[in-house]
This record gives structure tokens, C-alpha cells and sequence, in this order.
């Protein structure tokens, strides 16, 4: 698996820059080592013609000797790798410290092999440049080759070794560059993680760099403190409608009941004052659903996280609900898996489960099957709330987990739309994965719980046997056609 850096744009930067660095420090070298080669073969070869030159000028057509002492001399006191060879105008050796060499005149390269005497040199390879004289001999000077071909393998070498010194340099750079890039996009995505999940008040670290990241953080948090603003306003004001509707409301209630009950005791009809009072309590329910919603994704409820066992969770709730699907001709059964662990809040988790299967057993029909479940895949728990009633429509389910949406066929039954949202500000709060799915025929809830674990202790099995109903479960029904 390859380091995160290595994906970071600073460090696809740092490697594109690199290798144009090295295509640009080739052809830079590439030019440099040709006229450097140049400029070492044209001394060379200057050095020759000069020897050549200087025992040239001895050559006498009068006296032949002279040359031949000439050469034989330099050839005594040459240093090593100095070569001088006289040929006769057949060929054959006269003088010189090495033995043959081709009879013709010109430059070339041709292998040495020295005269007795003679230390061999490091090369076997030699530069000559021939001329010939009047008399039809031929009189060489020339070079072995050792110091230039040993200047070249150490050109090439010091490249190649500046070149991975630097590439090296530039790689570890890049990702040196990319390790602190990924820190700062890190302490960004920590910050827009906390943000999700609720905290408005986290900012985005600023380094005092003063850079474009830096530039960047601060216009970032400035919308994200204008969005506070906006959120805690619109919540506020949320709050503050439910806070002061409900006093009234509560004082109408207690008004209408003592109506009702003076209206009772002189034996009068009291049924519109209890339809009064049906609907004063459907709006408090409404405003406690709105005011639990608002604590919900404000994500007050974060601290109180604690383990919980989720298994016992979902058979105390299976168990409460029992008797209620008797009392209605349905079957409530489950299967749940025992000992497993997930980090919450119990009551939360509670209300949630309690929500479905009340939505459950008040839209399903007489005789209908209710499951409730409970499994482990691996890391992740997954918990179904299914039944066999009418269901929802694909098209609508989307559309459900919004506030005061009810479909069109319940609009007339009691309700205010606002039972699944509370089930989705929950599961969100819980990184609960929810899905509502075809269950064919009905509806299918699916709940996959993040980093489940088994607990020390077992949760109690599955159990559809008789208790006492949960006091905590009453729930705003799900909208069903």
C-alpha cells in the first residue's frame, strides 16, 4: 500500500519537477560532455602535432641519420604514454619505442604494443598522426589514450553521481513538501469531520504562514462563523416558537380541563372539550418532537456517548412491543444476535428502535408479520425493522425523512410527519448507516451501526414473549400510503 503522500499534489508536483530537472540536466551534459570531449581530443592532438612538428624539421635529405637519432632519442626519454616510431619506405621499423604500426600517414587510433624495454602502459590503445617524408619513410608521434579515457569515465561518473545526489534531493524534498502539505489537509478534514458531525464552533487551524492554505483557512472560517451564526439563529428561533407556544398551550389544556370537568359534573355534553384537548395534545407532541430534534442535531447529546449494548437494546424494545402486536392480531418475532457492543447513547438508540416498530404495528394490518434483527459483519453491525403492510413507494422514501412530509394517503390519519425525521437525526448522529428498502410486500428499515464489537457480557436472546410496554418508546408514526 503506498504512503497518502504519495498521492498528494505537492508531491506529483515535486516528481514532474524533478524529472524536467533531469531532462533538462541531461541535455545540459549532454552538450557539456561533447564539447568537453572536444576540447581534451583537440589537445591531444594539438600535443602530437606538435612532436611531429618539432622532429619533422630535423628531417635532411643529406644526412638521414639525423632523424633516426632524433627519434631514437625522445623515444628514450619520453615520458610514459609518449610514443615516437620511425617506419623506412617499406614499412619496416627503423626507430621508435613501439613496434608496428600501419604504414600510412594521417590520424588514427591503433593498439600499442611497446618495444622490449619498455613499461606497458595502463591502455593499449594510442592517437597517431603519421606524415610523410621525401624519402618515402614515415615518421609517427603519438599518445596512449589512458588520461582522456580516464577523464571521460570520471565525467560520466561525477554526473551520474551529482544527478542521483540531486534527484534524490528532489524526491525526498517532494515528499517532505508532501508530509506537511498532508498534515495541514488533515487538520482541514478533521476540522470539516467535527463540523458534520454537529460542532459548528471547530476552526480551521491557521499556521501563521501566511501562505495560500493559510489565506484559505481564514476565508474558510469566516463562512463557516457567518454559517454558525445563521444555524444558531434559525435554531434559536426554532426553540424560542416551541419554548413559547408550549406555556400557552399548556395553560389552554388546564383551562379546557377544568371546563370540561365543571361541564361534566352538570351532567353536560363534554365531547368538543375533549376533542380540544386531543389536539392541544397533538401540538405539544409536535413541539416536544421539534424541540428533541433540535437537541438531536445540534449534537449536544456527543457527550453522553457511552458503550452500550445494542443487543439488549433491541431485545428490550422487541420485548415492550409483543404484546401491543397481539393486542392488534400481528406477529412481532426476532433474531437478534447477542453481545454486541457500539458506542452511543442508550436512550437515543432506544427511541429510535421503539419510532419503527410503532410506525410498524400502527400502519401494518391485522394478521401482518413484524421482524425485528440483529446481526454482526465483521466490524459493523446491521439491525432490520421489516414488515408485510403496504410499504412505501421507491420514489417516496427519499422525500419521508424530511420534517412535516407525510404521503398523500395519510394525510388524513393522526400525525405530523416528523416520526422518521426524529429516526434520521438519530441515525446521523450515530453514523447510522438508514436505509428504507423494498420488503416485498412492505417496507424494510435497515440500520448499519459503525465499529460494532462483542461485549464482555452477553445480551439477552431474542425474545417475543410478554412485558411490560417501553415508557420511552412513544413515537410519531412513519407516513404510509
Amino acid at each position: 500500500m503506498k504512503p497518502r503522500f504519495a498521492g498528494t499534489v505537492s508531491f506529483r508536483l515535486a516528481l514532474l519537477y524533478a524529472l524536467i530537472f533531469a531532462v533538462s540536466a541531461f541535455a545540459l551534459f549532454g552538450l557539456l560532455y561533447w564539447r568537453i570531449l572536444q576540447f581534451a581530443e583537440g589537445q591531444i592532438n594539438e600535443a602530437i602535432t606538435a612532436e611531429l612538428l618539432g622532429l619533422s624539421h630535423l628531417h635532411e635529405p643529406e644526412d638521414a641519420d639525423v632523424l633516426v637519432r632524433a627519434v631514437r632519442n625522445r623515444a628514450a626519454s619520453a615520458n610514459p604514454g609518449t610514443y615516437y616510431l620511425l617506419q623506412g619506405s617499406d614499412g619496416s621499423w627503423i626507430a621508435g619505442n613501439i613496434a608496428t604500426l600501419p604504414h600510412s600517414a594521417g590520424r588514427f587510433e591503433h593498439d600499442v604494443t611497446v618495444t622490449e624495454g619498455r613499461p606497458p602502459p595502463p591502455y593499449t590503445r594510442g592517437r597517431f598522426v603519421g606524415v610523410e617524408l621525401e624519402d618515402g619513410r614515415i615518421l609517427f608521434a603519438g599518445r596512449n589514450l589512458a588520461q582522456f579515457l580516464d577523464f571521460d569515465q570520471r565525467l560520466r561518473e561525477t554526473f551520474f553521481t551529482a544527478m542521483s545526489f540531486a534527484m534524490a534531493l528532489a524526491i525526498g524534498g517532494g515528499m517532505l513538501m508532501s508530509l506537511g502539505f498532508l498534515r495541514r489537509v488533515e487538520a482541514i478534514n478533521r476540522t470539516t469531520a467535527n463540523i458534520v458531525a454537529g460542532n459548528l464552533s471547530e476552526r480551521i487551524p491557521i499556521t501563521g504562514s501566511f501562505d495560500e492554505l493559510d489565506t484559505l483557512a481564514e476565508n474558510l472560517n469566516a463562512m463557516l462563523a457567518r454559517i454558525q451564526t445563521l444555524m444558531d439563529g434559525l435554531r434559536q428561533v426554532s426553540t424560542d416558537i416551541a419554548h413559547d407556544l408550549r406555556t400557552p398551550l399548556a395553560r389552554l389544556r388546564q383551562r379546557l380541563e377544568a371546563a370540561r370537568d365543571r361541564v361534566s359534573g352538570e351532567n353536560g355534553d363534554v365531547s368538543e372539550y375533549e376533542a380540544a384537548l386531543e389536539e392541544i395534545d397533538a401540538i405539544l407532541a409536535t413541539f416536544s418532537a421539534l424541540l428533541r430534534i433540535a437537541q438531536i442535531e445540534s449534537g449536544a447529546r456527543l457527550q453522553g456517548f457511552r458503550r452500550v449494548n445494542l443487543s439488549a437494546v433491541f431485545a428490550t424494545v422487541a420485548e415492550a412491543y409483543a404484546p401491543a402486536a397481539e393486542d392488534k392480531g400481528q406477529t412481532l418475532t426476532s433474531a437478534i444476535e447477542a453481545g454486541i457492543d457500539i458506542s452511543g447513547d442508550r436512550e437515543l438508540l432506544t427511541q429510535m428502535l421503539a419510532n419503527l416498530l410503532e410506525n410498524a404495528l400502527h400502519h401494518a394490518p391485522q394478521g401482518a408479520s413484524i421482524r425485528v434483527t440483529l446481526t454482526e459483519h465483521g466490524r459493523l453491525a446491521v439491525g432490520e425493522v421489516s414488515d408485510d403492510g403496504p410499504g412505501i413507494p421507491e420514489a417516496e422514501r427519499a422525500n419521508v425523512l424530511r420534517r412535516f412530509y407525510r404521503l398523500e394517503r395519510s394525510r388524513g390519519a393522526p400525525g405530523n410527519g416528523l416520526g422518521l425525521s426524529l429516526v434520521a437525526a438519530v441515525a446521523e448522529l450515530h453514523h447510522v448507516d438508514l436505509s428504507l428498502e423494498d420488503n416485498r410486500p412492505g417496507l424494510r428499515v435497515v440500520m448499519t451501526f459503525p465499529e460494532a464489537r462483542h461485549a464482555a457480557e452477553s445480551a439477552p436472546a431474542a425474545r417475543t414473549d410478554r412485558a411490560t410496554p417501553l415508557a420511552a418508546a412513544a413515537a410519531e408514526p412513519i407516513p404510509r400510503p
